[in-house]
């Protein structure tokens, strides 16, 4: 799903599927050339959006979930990246 925003906490994405708040999501991103990230999700939010598209798009709001453990240093170096690369 394409994303629209992205933060240490959580993630925007765009949607067809109807998600539900509170299901939890597996996301698998990709990391530079070192693969991939899998993080988990959980909806908080849900949005559908108006586009004039014959197929109904949501904004779905996913807060990260990390349990006991404070956010991966990787996805904290992805973020770095990232903002570096976009300035």
């Amino acid at each position: 799903a394409p994303v629209v925003n992205f933060s240490e906490t959580g993630i925007l994405l765009e949607t067809t599927r109807k998600l539900q708040l509170g299901e939890s999501l597996e996301l698998k991103l990709p990391f530079g050339q070192e693969g991939s990230m899998t993080l988990v999700g959980e909806v908080v939010r849900l949005e559908p959006q108006v586009n004039g598209k014959k197929k109904t798009t949501y904004e779905a709001g996913l807060r990260f979930r990390f349990g006991r453990r404070s956010m991966p240093l990787e996805l904290s170096r992805f973020l770095r990246q990232s903002a570096g690369a976009a300035g």
